[in-house]
């Protein structure tokens, strides 16, 4: 018979596994249970108890039972018979992504090596720049270059050119009245994608 420690851990890798299956964060969580980060983050890593009526809040979220959302067996639910503020922030998260904890700032230490080495000398997208990191760094959201070039110290020296169709388009400062005149077509055609056999997320 599994002890009451087993079972906790168990529910916390199911709800783990619904997270990561739907795209959410922990944070996520938090906020659809009026929680916070760390009660989740407890409860996912097995080190507290759970009530039935939290159980049945997390289950809810997903649509299932608490007892199917413990059953590893159980199938995962299909997004359309979600709970709608679980699909409004699903849908959120494909747009802006969930950002990921980088206490090494290896995002930061690669754009800044990109900017010395003159990456930025001509127009450049945020999703572009991140082709070319580290493959390490591949998986990240475009989304965390744009914030970092929209922050000190960045952008006292990058800035935005203009948004075509739909992408922002940044320059060094020293650099844009060089290219500021051109047209959309023209700026378009100087930003190439990168592509490698092991890049499949950014070839076209």
């Amino acid at each position: 018979m599994k002890t009451e420690m087993e079972y906790k851990v168990e529910f916390g890798k199911q709800v783990k596994k619904y997270l990561d299956a739907s795209g959410l964060s922990e944070n996520d969580l938090a906020k659809l249970l009026n929680s916070s980060i760390k009660n989740v983050t407890e409860i996912i890593s097995g080190n507290v108890g759970l009530t039935i009526d939290k159980m049945i809040k997390i289950g809810s979220i997903f649509n299932v039972t608490y007892y199917n959302l413990a059953n590893p067996n159980f199938p995962l639910p299909n997004f359309t018979d979600l709970d709608e503020l679980t699909k409004d922030l699903i849908e959120k998260r494909k747009i802006t992504g969930v950002k990921t904890k980088d206490k090494n700032h290896a995002l930061a230490n690669e754009l800044n090596r990109l900017i010395k080495e003159g990456s930025l000398n001509q127009p450049n997208t945020a999703k572009n720049l991140l082709t070319h990191m580290t493959p390490s760094l591949w998986k990240r959201n475009p989304s965390e270059i744009t914030s970092l070039l929209n922050k000190a110290p960045r952008n006292e020296s990058i800035v935005l050119i203009r948004p075509i169709k739909g992408v922002n388009y940044y320059i060094h400062k020293d650099f844009k009245g060089k290219y500021a005149t051109l047209s959309d077509e023209e700026i378009l055609a100087l930003v190439v994608p990168f592509e490698s056999p092991d890049n499949e997320k950014y070839k076209s």
